[in-house]
C-alpha cells in the first residue's frame, strides 16, 4: 500500500538544464538491482512499467512502497545513465526528500515545470524554483537597483501573454533600463495578467526602478485584461533620465483597451509626462492609489486622460498605439492620492481632455506651485458628465493658481453635467473658474466649497440650468445667469454682468419689516411689521419666480 498523496507525484527530472523526453527509470530494492514497483494510484493497485517510461516532456507519475529504493534514470535508449541515486528511504516523495536528492532547479523541475507558454517561446528558465510571472526565474537580481532585470521582467511578460497570470516582484529594488512591453495589437482575447508587488504594504523600496527615456515603465496599449494591484513603480528622485510615464494605457490601432484595474499602487519619481497616461482606455477603475511627479519641467502631472493623446505618445511597438480622437468615458477613481511637487509652469496634478464620465470621490491632491488640481483641456471639445466629491487640497506652499480649471479654446465650448462638492479648496487665484468667456457652464452644481482664503469662482461666459450653494460669503464672478439657475450665497460677494436666474441671499441680515409704510393701502400684519400693497406685489412676485425656478408652479 502506497502512502496517499496530496498532489500528484509528478516526476519530471531536470539533467543539465534539459529535461529527459521519454527516459527510463529503473526502480530496485535499494542497494540491489532487483526491481522494485511503483505505483500510479495511491492505493498501490496499478504499478508503473520498470522501466517507467517518461513522456514526450521527460514526466510521469511515480508513487512509492514504504522502504528504500534504489534508482537510475538513463535516457531513452536505455544506454547512458543520467543519474543514479541509492538508499532513498521514503514511503512517498516529501518535500525534505526532495531537497535531499536535488537542489536550485533540479527541485524547481518538480515544483514548478517548464509550462507550455514557456515551450511556445523557447524560453528555458533558470531557476524553476520560482514559479512562473516572477522574474528571478529567469535571472538573478544579484545586486538589487543596480542588476539590470528588463530582459527577465520582459520574458515573464511574454510567457503571462499567452498563459494569462501574475508577474510578481517582491525583494528588490529592480533596474528596469527599457520599457516593459504588456501591449497587444489585438482587439480582445488577450489572457489576464495581474501586476503586484509581493512586499508587505508594496514598499516602494521594493519596487522597479525605472532608468532610461523610453515611453512608459509598462507600456499596456491594446490590453484590456491587464491590472495593477499594489505595485510599485519609481524612478530615482531627482533623476537624470526618466520615462515619459509610469504606467501607459492607450487605445491600440484596432481601438482596443478597456476594462483596467489600478488598485493601492504607488508611482513615485520624475516622469516627463505623467504617473499615469490613459489615452481612451474607457471603463478603468482606480482605488486608493498614491501618484507622486517630481519633475520640475513644465506641463506636468500626475495623471492625464485624453481622448486626443494631447502629449503624443507612441507605444514601444512602432504603429501599435490608436491615432486621432477615439471615446474616452466612464473612469471611476476611489481615495486617489496626488502630488505634482515639481513646481513647473502650467503643472497639474489630473489633466481632463474631451473626458465624459470621470467620477472621482474623496481624496487628496497637492500641486505645489503649479497651475491646477484638475486641469479642464478644452481644445478639441468639452468634457461631461464629471463628478469630483469630496477633494481635499493640501495646504502647499506655494498653492496653486486654481482647484479646477477650464482651459480657453478658439470656440465656444459647454461643459455640462458637472458635480462639483463638498471641496476644500487652496488656492492663488480661484477655487474653480474658466479662463475666458468662450465657456459656458450647463447644468452645473457646485456646492459647500470650502476656502482657506476667498479666492472663489469665475465664470466669465454663461452659466444655465445650474445651481450654485455656497457654505459661505464665497466671491462669485459670472458673466450671465440665465433665467434656469438658482443661486443660493451670500450676494454682497456676487459680480454678476446679467443676472436672469433665481438667487438667495444666505449672507443679508434677517428682515424686520419694510420700514415705514407709505401710500394710502396698508396691509397689516405682515410678517415683521405692515408694508404698502406694491411692497407685497413685489414679494409675492419674488415668491413665484423661486416656485416657477424650483418647478413647484407651471406657467
Amino acid at each position: 500500500m502506497t502512502t496517499p498523496f496530496l498532489y500528484i507525484p509528478t516526476f519530471a527530472p531536470i539533467v543539465n538544464g534539459a529535461s529527459v523526453p521519454n527516459g527510463l527509470l529503473f526502480t530496485y530494492a535499494a542497494g540491489t538491482t532487483n526491481p522494485k514497483a511503483t505505483f500510479q494510484d495511491p492505493a498501490g493497485i496499478q504499478p508503473n512499467t520498470n522501466p517507467v517510461q517518461l513522456d514526450i516532456t521527460g514526466a510521469a507519475t511515480v508513487r512509492l512502497e514504504p522502504g528504500s529504493y534504489h534508482f537510475v534514470l538513463m535516457d531513452s535508449t536505455g544506454t547512458t545513465v543520467l543519474w543514479d541515486q541509492d538508499f532513498y528511504n521514503a514511503p512517498y516523495l516529501t518535500a525534505a526528500d526532495i531537497i535531499g536528492l536535488m537542489s536550485g532547479d533540479d527541485l524547481g523541475s518538480l515544483l514548478h515545470p517548464t509550462t507550455d507558454a514557456e515551450k511556445t517561446l523557447s524560453i528555458v528558465p533558470l531557476d524553476r524554483s520560482y514559479p512562473v510571472g516572477y522574474p528571478e526565474r529567469y535571472a538573478v537580481n544579484t545586486i538589487p537597483g543596480t542588476t539590470d532585470m528588463t530582459v527577465a521582467f520582459q520574458t515573464a511578460v511574454n510567457v503571462l501573454k499567452v498563459s494569462g497570470g501574475r508577474l510578481v516582484y517582491g525583494t528588490g529594488p529592480y533596474l528596469l533600463t527599457a520599457p516593459i512591453d504588456c501591449s497587444i495589437s489585438t482587439s480582445g482575447g488577450a489572457k489576464p495578467i495581474t501586476v503586484t508587488c509581493s512586499s508587505s504594504g508594496h514598499n516602494v523600496a521594493d519596487g522597479v526602478i525605472a532608468s532610461h527615456s523610453g515611453v512608459a515603465v509598462f507600456d499596456c496599449t491594446g490590453n484590456d485584461t491587464i491590472q495593477f494591484i499594489d505595485a510599485s513603480i519609481k524612478t530615482a528622485i531627482p533623476a537624470a533620465t526618466f520615462p515619459s510615464v509610469g504606467i501607459l494605457l492607450a487605445r491600440n490601432s484596432t481601438k482596443a483597451s478597456l476594462i483596467n484595474r489600478i488598485v493601492r499602487c504607488r508611482i513615485v519619481g520624475y516622469f516627463g509626462v505623467a504617473c499615469l497616461y490613459n489615452y481612451g482606455s474607457e471603463n478603468s477603475y482606480e482605488q486608493a492609489n498614491y501618484f507622486a511627479n517630481y519633475n520640475p519641467a513644465a506641463n506636468t502631472a500626475t495623471r492625464i486622460y485624453t481622448a486626443n493623446n494631447v502629449s503624443s505618445l507612441s507605444s514601444t511597438i512602432p504603429g501599435r498605439i490608436a491615432s486621432g480622437a477615439v471615446s474616452n468615458i466612464v473612469h471611476d477613481v476611489i481615495a486617489p492620492a496626488d502630488l505634482n511637487a515639481g513646481q513647473g509652469a502650467n503643472s497639474d496634478c489630473v489633466r481632463l481632455e474631451q473626458v465624459d464620465g470621470y467620477h472621482s470621490y474623496g481624496g487628496w491632491a497637492a500641486s505645489i506651485g503649479g497651475r491646477s488640481l484638475v486641469y479642464v483641456d478644452q481644445t478639441s471639445a468639452a468634457s461631461n458628465l464629471n463628478v469630483i466629491h469630496g477633494l481635499q487640497a493640501e495646504n502647499s506652499s506655494p498653492p496653486p493658481s486654481y482647484n479646477i480649471l477650464f482651459s480657453t479654446s478658439a470656440s465656444t465650448k459647454t461643459p455640462s453635467g458637472w458635480s462639483i462638492e463638498n471641496i476644500r479648496s487652496i488656492s492663488s487665484v480661484n477655487a474653480i473658474a474658466a479662463v475666458d468667456n468662450k465657456t459656458n457652464w450647463d447644468g452645473f452644481r457646485i456646492s459647500h466649497i470650502v476656502e482657506q482664503s476667498s479666492k472663489g469662482i469665475s465664470l466669465p461666459g454663461t452659466l444655465q440650468g445650474s445651481s450654485f450653494i455656497e457654505s459661505g460669503p464665497m466671491p462669485v464672478t459670472i458673466g450671465i445667469v440665465s433665467a434656469s439657475c438658482f443661486l443660493r450665497g451670500s450676494s454682497s460677494q456676487w459680480t454678476i454682468t446679467t443676472m436672469n436666474g433665481v438667487g438667495f441671499d444666505t449672507g443679508a441680515a434677517p428682515a424686520s419689516g419694510f420700514g415705514t409704510p407709505t401710500g394710502n393701502s396698508i396691509v397689516n400684519n405682515y410678517p415683521g411689521g405692515s408694508a404698502t400693497l406694491l411692497q407685497t406685489s413685489q414679494t409675492v412676485a419674488e415668491i413665484l419666480v423661486i416656485l416657477k425656478a424650483r418647478g413647484f408652479i407651471v406657467a
